[in-house]
């Protein structure tokens, strides 16, 4: 073994007893386990050092120094892992940043020649030599990982309340803070920053000062022991109880099903959490004082009690223990019997009527308040007196004789049956009585309940009724409505005589027959007895009905059936009532005026005139059915009044139309004006509304009825009608002036062009004519020179002529069609505006007739007019196209835009010039603002 491997291997066993020791604590600790990952990687470096001090074969040592470039580049990510894990730091995006950095830095070296390039030998072994990412990668994967873990366990300490951490903190910085300076100053800074190659570097080695310390931070503060949550688990996981462990921050460690169960929750679902997230208040309540508590959980209450004691280890308090009992069941049946007797003693001293517990020897034992108010006696004059000093003397005897009957066979009964009893008050007053008395027993001892009702304003209502019976027996002789009774049968038991002449029968003839036989029709017989049969199984209630009932002698009468039923003392159904109104004459009578109502709502709706009444002096106002329509307001939610008429009255002329309305009260006069309101969808109407005014005998105005006719559209078309005659003004003023210009123009190019190009022919031919009266024979060449200038000016009168005549209508329309003369046009705007211009044709050719073809051109020519005038735009897209028998032309710039007052503008004659071509095409045509800024022009013309 080479020497200078000893130190490494002394660093290795050192290293790997720290590891196993800690492995040997917890082996399921997540921080042993973390810290096991990292001490494995370190182990791996050292073990690769050890090697590249032996003598091996030169081939293979490029290949140990790439091995062990994987853990030393990894080392500061190791560490970082255990300090996240050892300081309960939930994984961010730090953390896995730096995983991709360290996993990048790692294929860098494995896969390039920027981090090892190379080895040198040395006394002590092979060294490798550095590329230009070595020293970056140190400290972007060793030094920042490694200080910025150190700087999370100090912030993690002076942040806790844990005393182990608090005191384990410092030994793990120190000895990490010491072995990173050290490694940084022999690994890197002697021999690649200062020079020094031949310095021996122990950067590996030196990492077992970081394990010596961790290690008296376990061995002295069991810092990866079996810590208090695996104490809490195999001591407590069977109990009943629950049983919740928390660390000394209140965050939960550990809970046992018990706990689960009364939480209603999973030790995963608030592990690690405070312990506020279950139990408020946990800081106040006192060690070993069971405290119980009322907690929500799920919108169901429970009730535990809970206890807690302070956990300490080594003197250190390092947690708390909670003992949860559920104690829901036992509360529930506490408060059961609690709200038994409070209800027992409720009804008890809440009933009605008078209530008495006696005993066998007749003492009274207990009685209600309604006995104080009934016979005038205190509570305290009554208990322990017997019950003869209620009754008057002259019953006593016989209620003595009751008494011992009621001994013999003691059941629920009522007193005196068949018989008149009485009870006598302090005021020896006597009064009539109801009494019904029970057997009870109270802690084996049989008393009587009695129970006593005074029947004095029964028995006056007894005796009213009487009297009442024989008022409803004349009424039910003479009233005018019919009254029958029937059976579940159908049959008639009792009838008046109006009922029974209302059908054309006396009383005799008709009481026995089935109520069904006086139908008006065989459907009718049928459905009455289904719906007996439906009432009398409680499947339809007491309502009003509307029948048709056959009469004695055939005629067929409208009548209207107000029912109910009696119930027997089982409370089924045994009779049915019925009120019998006939309505023979109303029904006609509404018939009537419903299809008066009808014609005239009708009426009012195809002439879109609204009827209203106003009740002035009852501020109601009532709408047609029309007027709720033209106000556009729904009449079953809506409900009219002056106020909220006024609040719909459009700002414009409203003060004028509340003006017409008082002067209209105050002269009692007609009134007619024009208004506008402002339905609740925003939309605007104007109605022409006339009122008339409602006097009363002191000609005092009450009221005002009248109408208001909808006549929006009216003023929409007499709007257009003025806006299309100035529109027409305006075109036919613009054509004459158009016509008058283009008769100039003309005149001018004529003149300019035409009248030029021929005075200079002439002169020249009337030159040429005397050359050749001056001299008979002229050489040929001089005569050919005389006629080439005039055959150019010839050409030239041609063009000028062509170029007039394409103006005022383009051949190339007629030889070669609509869309290469679009084309063309398109190409002369380019030339003669110098603005970009792009044609997308979906379309070739187009067969369309020659008015159509001649009123898109001009169309077309118009709107690039406008674009070269008006929108400053430097770029015009064109699109032709076909879609469903339709022409479809856009014209798009990236001008200025155009706005609608423009568009509807009386003096822009251009577009309504191109609106009306369009017209006349029975086509359409679309002038808006461009969603990316500019005008879109969009054409639409029929091709058939």
């Amino acid at each position: 073994m080479n020497i200078f491997s000893i130190i490494p291997t002394i660093a290795l066993l050192i290293n790997g007893f720290v590891a196993i020791y800690i492995f040997a604590q917890k082996r399921k600790n997540r921080i042993n386990r973390a810290y096991i990952y990292y001490s494995i990687n370190l182990s791996f470096w050292i073990f690769c050092e050890i090697i590249l001090r032996q003598d091996i074969p030169s081939d293979y040592i490029p290949l140990i120094f790439k091995l062990a470039s994987i853990a030393w580049l990894s080392i500061g990510f190791w560490f970082l892992n255990f300090t996240y894990e050892f300081i309960d730091r939930r994984k961010d995006w730090i953390f896995y940043f730096l995983l991709a950095l360290t996993v990048s830095a790692v294929a860098l070296s494995i896969l390039t020649d920027l981090v090892f390039d190379g080895y040198n030998n040395y006394y002590w072994g092979p060294d490798e030599d550095i590329g230009p990412m070595f020293i970056p990668l140190v400290m972007l994967v060793i030094t920042f990982p490694g200080t910025f873990s150190l700087y999370l366990i100090y912030k993690k300490a002076a942040d806790s309340n844990n005393e182990l951490l608090k005191k384990s903190a410092p030994l793990i910085i120190t000895g990490s803070l010491v072995s990173l300076i050290i490694a940084l100053i022999s690994n890197v800074l002697l021999p690649y920053v200062l020079h020094q190659r031949t310095s021996f570097q122990i950067a590996e080695s030196i990492s077992v000062i970081q394990s010596i310390f961790i290690f008296v931070a376990v061995y002295k503060y069991r810092l990866f022991g079996l810590g208090i949550e695996d104490l809490s688990y195999n001591i407590f996981s069977s109990m009943s109880d629950g049983i919740i462990i928390t660390d000394s921050a209140r965050k939960i460690l550990h809970m046992n099903k018990s706990a689960e169960k009364v939480f209603d929750t999973q030790l995963s679902k608030v592990r690690y959490k405070e312990i506020s997230s279950l139990i408020n208040g946990l800081e106040f309540l006192n060690d070993n004082i069971t405290e119980e508590r009322e907690l929500l959980f799920n919108d169901q209450i429970k009730h535990i009690a809970l206890t807690k004691n302070h956990i300490y280890q080594s003197e250190v308090y390092i947690g708390c223990m909670l003992l949860v009992q559920d104690i829901t069941e036992r509360r529930i049946t506490e408060k059961k019997l609690i709200e038994s007797e409070a209800t027992f003693s409720t009804l008890f001293e809440s009933a009605p009527d008078a209530l008495i517990v006696v005993d066998d020897e007749g003492i009274i034992n207990q009685i209600n308040e309604q006995v104080e108010k009934l016979f005038g006696y205190s509570r305290d004059e009554l208990i322990g007196n017997t019950i003869n000093v209620l009754i008057p003397p002259k019953y006593h005897e016989v209620h003595t004789q009751h008494i011992k009957n009621y001994q013999q066979q003691r059941r629920k009964r009522e007193m005196g049956a068949n018989l008149e009893l009485f009870g006598l008050k302090k005021d020896k007053n006597e009064f009539p009585v109801d009494v019904m008395v029970s057997p009870i027993t109270i802690f084996n001892k049989n008393y009587t309940l009695t129970t006593i009702r005074d029947i004095t304003e029964r028995k006056l209502s007894e005796k009213q009724l009487l009297e009442s019976e024989k008022r409803f027996r004349t009424i039910f002789e003479l009233l005018p409505h019919g009254i029958v009774k029937t059976d579940v049968e159908g049959t008639i038991v009792v009838a008046n005589a109006a009922f029974a002449g209302m059908h054309g029968f006396n009383v005799e003839e008709i009481v026995g027959t089935k109520i069904w036989e006086l139908q008006a029709k065989e459907d009718d017989v049928d459905y009455m007895k289904l719906f007996i049969e439906k009432a009398i199984k409680g499947k339809v209630n007491p309502q009003t009905e509307f029948v048709k009932r056959r009469t004695k002698d055939n005629n067929i009468i409208d009548v209207q059936v107000d029912w109910s039923y009696n119930k027997d003392e089982d409370g089924n159904i045994n009779r049915f009532i019925a009120i019998v109104t006939d309505i023979t004459e109303r029904k006609k009578i509404e018939n009537d005026i419903r299809k008066k109502r009808l014609l005239l709502g009708q009426a009012e709706q195809l002439a879109h005139l609204g009827s209203w009444e106003w009740d002035i002096a009852k501020d109601q106002l009532y709408w047609s059915d029309e007027l709720y329509r033209i106000f556009g307001v729904d009449k079953n939610t809506f409900t009219p009044t002056y106020e909220k008429f006024i609040n719909m009255l459009h700002p414009d002329g409203k003060e004028e139309v509340l003006q017409n309305v008082q002067n209209s009260i105050k002269t009692a006069r007609p009134f007619f004006h024009f208004e506008k309101i402002v339905r609740p969808n925003g939309e605007i109407r104007i109605l022409s509304t006339r009122g008339i005014i409602q006097t009363n005998s002191k000609n005092e105005v009450i009221g005002m009825y009248g109408s208001c006719l909808d006549v929006t559209e009216f003023k929409k078309i007499e709007a257009d009608l003025l806006k299309s005659q100035k529109q027409l003004r305006a075109l036919s003023a613009s054509l004459q002036s158009t016509r008058e210009e283009e008769r100039t123009r003309i005149a001018r190019e004529i003149h300019d062009e035409l009248g030029q190009v021929l005075t200079a022919i002439n002169m020249d031919i009337g030159l040429l004519i005397d050359d050749l009266e001056n001299n008979v024979k002229l050489p040929k060449e001089v005569l050919l020179n005389n006629l080439k200038p005039i055959e150019k000016l010839i050409e030239k009168l041609i063009k000028s002529v062509q170029d007039i005549s394409t103006e005022l209508r383009p051949d190339v329309l007629d030889h070669l069609g609509l869309i290469p003369a679009l084309e063309w046009h398109l190409k002369e705007f380019e030339r003669r505006f110098k603005i970009d211009t792009k044609l997308e044709k979906l379309i070739d050719d187009l067969e369309i007739d020659n008015d159509k073809k001649v009123g898109i051109f001009r169309v077309f020519q118009e709107a690039l007019t406008n674009v070269a005038r008006h929108s400053k735009a430097t770029e015009v897209n064109v699109i032709l196209e076909e879609n469903d028998n339709k022409f479809s032309m856009k014209i798009i710039d990236n001008g200025i835009g155009i706005n609608e007052e423009s568009i509807d503008d009386v003096a822009s004659i251009g577009i309504i010039g191109m609106k009306e071509r369009v017209s006349l095409l029975s086509g359409s045509i679309s002038i808006t603002e461009n969603s990316n800024g500019g005008t879109l022009v969009e054409v639409l013309v029929p091709i058939n």
